[in-house]
């Protein structure tokens, strides 16, 4: 129940009593002490909530004197404790619970005893730490005056800044940052490299920290190009794989990205053999230049003597057709060489590393010995290459079945 405390003043000291009850002609119950004071205060506790009371106060000195007063009524007050609630920390959020909601109202009164619970609700970004005192984290009755403070906590996100691709550079800009803060990413390419954007996009401008977050800036090498020059030497072309260079007469240049392979293969003209490469290719081979540096080829072509006759061969795979003793065609993927009219001319193939040769074809019988051919006039021989790997690919597939 509440209490109403009761005061008066006397012009000498004396004890305090304060006689009491629900009915004026029976007092029953007595509060007070036996201290003696000029300035008296009693509280009279228990009483039922708008009953009304009535009480006379009475004092008594140290000789023995009393003094009464008359008999006075009141009415018992309400009980009502007042619930505060209240926020902390660095973030925000709202608090509900019986009867309250903080948000708008953070004040709420209550009958003595109520049984009150809260519950605190971080706003986004933000995370509840906990309450102070800790009781108030679980439900308590309301019987005095109390209150309730919430920590909130603003959350930190941190924003990584790699890179990528094949050019360098610096970036700038990562970190951890309070939830909502604006963050810029910065990148700067680095010479020979040029920046081409970041990933994901949104990281091209400032943006609202929320989450954790990644962002890649593209760095891309600039291409650096070497020049290839070919220059020919009699009747005859020559083509380029990358195409780029197609020299039929004195000399064509072209520039290739920096490492680039190009394949060069020489065509004679009608009437013309392929003599051979010189400068930055050798032999009558196809030719691959690395270009790691400006480079020059020599193709030469040579006329057919008089009275000759054109041998040519075609090669499907990967391989070499050439004179069995030496002499003569050395050939490549394409070929023509001049021999003297009725000249026997006896040819052996050879596969490149990982290859097989496995028939000829055109002027020579199918078989994979050395083929013998009469130089009567212009002749074609085909050479088949295949590769050993996938020769034996589907043996095995068949023994795994």
């Amino acid at each position: 129940g509440g209490q109403v405390q009761i005061g008066w003043s006397t012009n000498e000291v004396a004890d305090s009593r304060v006689y009491f009850g629900t009915n004026s002609d029976a007092l029953l119950k007595v509060a007070g002490d036996i201290d003696f004071t000029l300035i008296h205060k009693v509280k009279l506790p228990d009483l039922e909530p708008g009953v009304i009371y009535y009480y006379q106060v009475a004092s008594m000195d140290p000789a023995g004197n009393t003094f009464s007063s008359p008999v006075y009524h009141f009415v018992a007050p309400n009980n009502t404790p007042t619930l505060t609630v209240s926020k902390s920390g660095t973030g925000s959020g709202t608090i509900t619970g019986t009867g309250i909601n903080c948000g708008d109202d953070c004040v709420e009164s209550y009958v003595s005893g109520t049984s009150v619970s809260l519950s605190a609700l971080p706003a986004t970004g933000s995370s509840f730490s906990g309450w102070t005192p800790t009781f108030c984290a679980n439900t308590f009755n309301m019987n005095a005056n109390t209150l309730c403070t919430a920590a909130f906590t603003l959350n930190r996100y941190t924003l990584t800044v790699n890179t990528s691709g094949t050019g360098t550079g610096t970036v700038s800009g990562g970190g951890t940052f309070d939830y909502n803060t604006s963050v810029t990413p910065g990148a700067v390419a680095a010479a020979g490299s040029t920046f081409a954007g970041w990933s994901p996009s949104s990281c091209g401008s400032a943006f609202q920290l929320t989450s954790n977050t990644t962002c890649t800036a593209i760095f891309n090498e600039i291409p650096v190009s070497h020049p290839l020059t070919v220059s020919v030497s009699g009747s005859g072309s020559v083509l380029s794989d990358p195409a780029g260079i197609s020299c039929s007469s004195a000399n064509c240049n072209a520039y290739f990205n920096k490492n680039t392979k190009v394949l060069l293969t020489a065509t004679p003209a009608a009437g013309h053999y392929f003599t051979g490469w010189s400068n930055g290719c050798f032999g009558k081979d196809a030719c691959t230049v690395t270009m790691d540096a400006a480079k020059t080829v020599t193709a030469t072509f040579s006329q057919s003597p008089a009275n000759t006759v054109n041998l040519t061969v075609i090669k499907t795979g990967k391989g070499k057709v050439s004179g069995w003793d030496g002499t003569g065609i050395n050939c490549g993927a394409v070929c023509k060489y001049p021999y003297p009219k009725n000249t026997l001319v006896k040819l052996e193939a050879k596969g490149d590393t990982g290859n097989t040769f496995m028939t000829w074809g055109g002027a020579c019988l199918p078989g994979k010995g050395y083929c013998e051919v009469m130089m009567t006039g212009d002749l074609t021989v085909t050479a088949d290459f295949k590769n050993t790997y996938l020769l034996i690919l589907p043996a095995i597939q068949l023994l795994l079945e």
